[in-house]
């Protein structure tokens, strides 16, 4: 929803790929303010990955790749199009006016966030920094992936947060839930 009800201003655009890039890599803000465009790496099938030097879970700098779709690619490049952007920071504060700053503070991302949930109708108090992370984790148990899967996708060392983001959702896939289900008890129908 929040992503149908953006237009393409440069703001817009810039929220369009931001939104997409910490939902695919599910990089914290840390790490999203630190992305450079020689950071990216472009697949010949449309989709790419961003490679991590640092993170909080990375303290000795051996870095790692995060996965990018098609989508998020085309996003990332309308951006830097629209930015005049070549090299350097990917993310990049906008100015009243239109003009591109020097770099965005970690702290903006998670006012972005709040302030187009708000736009949105969503309570901002249930959003943070963390949004995207926490959703794309949910997204992905939801798809069927497993734990180490979900651990490597989002850069975890162990299983204690991406099991925390998901819990609520475990509880739809547990044997209650699954016994309601073939005996028809799940529906509000039934």
């Amino acid at each position: 929803k929040i992503m149908d009800s953006l237009g393409d201003e440069l703001r817009d655009t810039l929220y369009k790929a931001l939104i997409s890039v910490a939902f695919d890599t599910m990089m914290r803000c840390s790490e999203l303010v630190r992305v450079e465009v020689e950071h990216i790496t472009f697949d010949p099938d449309g989709t790419g990955s961003i490679y991590i030097g640092w993170s909080k879970t990375d303290q000795k700098g051996e870095g790692n790749d995060r996965y990018i779709s098609a989508e998020t690619v085309s996003l990332i490049n309308e951006w830097c199009r629209k930015a005049h952007i070549e090299s350097g920071l990917l993310f990049r504060s906008v100015a009243a006016g239109g003009k591109v700053l020097g770099s965005m503070h970690k702290d903006r991302i998670a006012r972005i966030f709040k302030n187009l949930a708000k736009r949105n109708g969503y309570s901002f108090k249930d959003i943070s920094a963390h949004s995207t992370r926490v959703g794309a984790a949910q997204e992905l148990l939801m798809d069927g992936a497993n734990l180490p899967g979900m651990m490597l996708a989002g850069g975890w060392k162990s299983a204690i947060m991406p099991a925390r983001y998901a819990r609520r959702l475990e509880v739809k896939k547990g044997a209650m839930a699954e016994m309601s289900k073939r005996k028809g008890r799940s529906s509000s129908n039934s």
